[in-house]
């Protein structure tokens, strides 16, 4: 259809051109060889017709322009269709200008005139962006919230997520919501965000809620991972450590790091004494990283000597684990004493058959400075039955480094 064919069907004052008819005008122009500049004369320079006929010409010239990069040369346009006809479709178009000029202000009192003179979708897209405008560069997010009271779902998460990028925090974790029956993606989405955004606002009560739910809906391993994070964080938020640790002593689940977490947090809130107290005898059944704190635990309470005794248990129910030969050997070394830390090393070396085992020790003798007992470990490890050919070449090439 041309330009003009596009203005005759819209004889009906309620029918306007549309950014997507502009936008084919706009292509077909190009197609044709013709230029915009030429284009938005023809539409401008045509004096028949009514004058309601008139501003829309002028109006689809405006949108044209608009789509040409020449805003200045569209808000031309468009006022000269405004001395016609107060249309909303005009002033709407009006204050995306100004908007896009940062001409705030007058955009504001544009939309402004046109929301009684628009319905439907048309007025509610005005509404979002005078709001919006008015709580950015005026400070005033009531009639934000006007809107989103008065809208569905979707307009309240749209205002809530506003209201979030303006440091309204609080007020967006208030409005936000999403259906029950959702995707449990999108609720873990959702847990999330009003967990970050409780945070934000100070309400810890809320974020631990939201957190907890955050975690059970988690769908992949990383997922839960950062909702966990978030839910320590709510709970230290609220100087509420203790209780979250409870909670995992009490048997509420995390996932695979449970017990390390709640280790972690027994450390965190001065009960060192306690986590011991429950690894004790059986921390070679552990994760690798309630091993690890397990050696930092006796250090903080500061029991030298069952440190000692109960890793070289360890060492010998736990033959393949390097964390209680590194841990007993840094022992020696920050007591200035090297020949006790290479002796720990080499006996590993001598009680260990596990081929990783040996190269992931032979890797912390290395940074030590034990590089023979180093390279004996690896030599062993590549005589074993099994041995994972790609770690021992990966293993000597750092080694050479």
């Amino acid at each position: 259809m041309t330009p003009l064919g596009i203005v005759a069907a819209a004889a009906d004052e309620a029918k306007w051109a549309t950014f997507d008819e502009a936008d084919r005008v706009y292509h077909e122009a190009i197609r044709d060889g013709v230029t915009i500049e030429d284009r938005v004369a023809g539409l401008e320079a045509d004096t028949g017709g009514a004058e309601l006929d008139r501003a829309q010409r002028l109006y689809l010239a405006s949108l044209l322009q608009w789509r040409h990069g020449d805003r200045e040369a569209a808000l031309s346009s468009v006022d000269e269709a405004l001395e016609i006809d107060r249309h909303g479709a005009l002033l709407h178009q009006r204050g995306r200008l100004l908007e896009a000029l940062s001409r705030i202000d007058e955009a504001i009192e544009s939309y402004r005139e046109a929301l009684p003179r628009l319905s439907g979708s048309a007025r509610a897209d005005t509404e979002l962006r005078m709001a919006l405008l008015i709580a950015s560069e005026q400070g005033e997010i009531e009639p934000l919230l006007t809107l989103a009271e008065g809208g569905d779902a979707a307009v309240r998460n749209r205002v809530a997520m506003v209201l979030a990028v303006l440091g309204q925090a609080g007020e967006a974790a208030r409005l936000y919501d999403v259906p029950a029956g959702a995707p449990a993606d999108r609720r873990w989405r959702h847990a999330l965000r009003l967990t970050e955004w409780s945070l934000w606002a100070g309400d810890s009560i809320k974020a631990r809620e939201a957190a907890w739910r955050a975690v059970d809906l988690a769908g992949t391993e990383q997922d839960r991972l950062y909702a966990v994070a978030l839910l320590t964080e709510a709970y230290r938020q609220a100087d509420a450590l203790p209780e979250l640790a409870e909670a995992l002593e009490s048997g509420r689940e995390l996932g695979g790091d449970s017990r390390a977490l709640w280790v972690s947090l027994l450390r965190e809130i001065d009960r060192p004494t306690d986590a011991l107290a429950a690894l004790e005898g059986s921390a070679e059944h552990e994760p690798a990283a309630v091993k690890r704190q397990f050696v930092g635990l006796y250090r903080e309470s500061g029991r030298s000597a069952e440190m000692v005794a109960e890793l070289e248990r360890l060492m010998t129910v736990d033959p393949d684990e390097t964390i209680w030969s590194q841990g007993l050997a840094e022992y020696y070394l920050e007591r200035g004493d090297r020949s006790a830390a290479e002796s720990t090393w080499r006996a590993f070396v001598k009680r260990s058959d596990a081929s990783s085992a040996l190269l992931d020790g032979a890797a912390v003798m290395l940074k030590l400075g034990f590089d023979e007992l180093a390279l004996a470990a690896a030599a062993k490890a590549q005589r074993q039955t099994v041995v994972n050919r790609a770690e021992l070449c990966l293993w000597a090439w750092v080694a050479e480094d």
